[in-house]
């Protein structure tokens, strides 16, 4: 990489370019049908990458696939846009307007084109591979065009993609701490202003965890906590059955982890990374009743985002373990919130930015309960884990996760 710039970033300014050029020589009504053209064939290569995933077990090749089948996709969608797009040009085309017609395409041609790019680094980077990640967010071209993606409609494919595919597996739990006579019509829409802790934000120590569980030939997405040097506190549901599992923090690095510890009855998962160097989370707070807080994570495994909740009820529930076989005596906070899948080992934080729990489930089919571990059930775990090293056995993976 020479002045921050990797072999990536030139390939991705001389595509640019060429867009560019390509443009203003087609004009905007041409460009306009290969735009459309494209983002369909783009489109429907982001929501192939489950299926890939499913088919191509070997990773290479499950990349090869990949980027094959969009690039076709994309070759069909541009042809198809660029017949139309003449056809429209040959009944507007005026002497007056070429000029104008000729810099509208440019400009097109290059919005166009980083949507596109857009679109296939946010489809790569939930591959769960760690070289493609890496690559993909050392790219200052694809930081750029990451950060002109509204966090909108990241969201919205990531979650569209989830749903379609049936990805995203986040336990549900059907008895509630406390009974609520009316469920609430919609989520708490307040925010709170999480300040500054002594060494970093909160938010810093918040990550995006992935990777891929060869047994059930899936992607996994989730989030996690940095709670001790080098160490990220997250949901054992989302570790199950990954083997090395990535680590995203919300400046763009990537490090490969290794799961240190993983309990499936309270479905919590310890994950080491080696010179990370994250600002670690307070944590030891309680919330009473009424409480407002926020949790904090990746939602479909898309944009960060900081979800508004309110405490609902705190207690000790009997629940099943991440496999459903044997049940243990938990304690958690009911919350209303809209937790989904993604969400999973996100903290719930207070006021002042303190780790009061870890979030891990909903009410089934709610988009308005969510569950989340209280810190007491996982602050003796903390008191020692810094000196958790050896990598250990992560389990079955959940189908559909």
């Amino acid at each position: 990489m020479l002045f921050g710039v990797t072999w990536l970033d030139v390939v991705l300014v001389v595509l640019l370019i060429v867009a560019l050029v390509k443009g203003y020589h087609r004009g905007l009504w041409v460009v306009l049908g290969t735009m459309l053209g494209t983002v369909a064939g783009a489109i429907g290569g982001f929501y192939l990458i489950p299926f890939v995933a499913r088919w191509v077990s070997e990773p290479t090749l499950r990349v090869v696939v990949l980027v094959v089948a969009t690039v076709l996709l994309i070759w069909a969608g541009q042809h198809i846009g660029v017949a139309v797009g003449r056809r429209v040009r040959l009944h507007v085309n005026l002497p007056a307007l070429r000029r104008a017609d000729r810099v509208l395409g440019s400009v097109a041609a290059l919005a166009v084109t980083v949507l596109i790019l857009g679109l296939i680094s946010l489809s790569l980077n939930s591959l769960g591979m760690a070289p493609v990640t890496k690559e993909i967010n050392r790219s200052a071209v694809l930081t750029v065009t990451d950060r002109v993606m509204p966090d909108g409609s990241q969201r919205f494919l990531a979650e569209s993609r989830a749903a379609i595919a049936g990805l995203g597996v986040i336990p549900e739990i059907d008895t509630p701490v406390k009974e609520v006579a009316d469920e609430p019509e919609a989520a708490p829409s307040a925010t709170l202003e999480v300040p500054e802790t002594e060494d970093a934000q909160v938010q810093d120590s918040v990550v995006r965890l992935s990777g891929f569980a060869e047994q059930c030939a899936q992607t996994q997405n989730g989030t996690g906590v940095v709670v001790a040097k080098d160490r990220i506190l997250t949901n054992a549901h989302v570790v199950a059955g990954v083997e090395e599992p990535i680590v995203e923090t919300q400046d763009r690095q990537v490090f490969p982890g290794r799961v240190v510890h993983i309990d499936p009855a309270r479905d919590l998962a310890v994950v080491a990374v080696d010179g990370a160097d994250l600002p670690v989370a307070r944590h030891g707070a309680d919330l009473e009743d009424g409480a407002a807080a926020l949790a904090l994570g990746f939602p479909a495994g898309g944009p960060y985002e900081a979800t508004p909740a309110q405490v609902q009820a705190r207690g000790e529930l009997l629940i099943s373990d991440i496999y459903g076989r044997e049940d243990s005596t938990v304690d958690i906070y009911q919350l209303n919130a809209d937790i989904e899948p993604g969400n999973s080992g996100g903290p719930l934080v207070t006021e002042d930015g303190t780790v009061a729990g870890l979030v891990f489930a909903r009410a089934p089919g709610s988009s308005t309960i969510g569950y989340a571990i209280a810190g007491d059930e996982f602050e003796r775990l903390l008191e020692d884990v810094e000196n958790l090293e050896v990598p250990v056995q992560t389990g079955e993976c959940i189908p559909g996760g």
